[in-house]
């Protein structure tokens, strides 16, 4: 009898879907960090570039985590349907 779940290979799949998020969310705190420093040194207005950028990584950091979010809720709904198509007595 097969297991209930999802198979090894799933598993690995949604790891790397659903892991990456962390890498993507800390990029992009980082390169709004690093990009608001660069504006502070070009145009001289310490501290106001790297807040700013700091703000503008932090909104597409949690950007990026309501993608993913959405992305599951959506792959929620398609297994619930793919579910209740299998158990449909003729």
């Amino acid at each position: 009898m097969r297991p209930k779940g999802p198979t090894e290979k799933e598993q690995w799949r949604l790891m790397a879907r659903y892991g990456t998020i962390g890498i993507e969310m800390g990029l992009c705190v980082t390169f709004g960090f690093l990009a608001g420093g660069w504006i502070d040194d070009r145009f001289g207005t310490t501290p106001w570039g790297v807040n700013l950028g700091l703000v503008f990584g932090i909104v597409a950091a949690f950007k990026a985590l309501w993608r993913m979010y959405q992305t599951i809720v959506e792959d929620d709904k398609t297994t619930a349907a793919q579910k209740a198509e299998q158990h449909v007595d003729p």
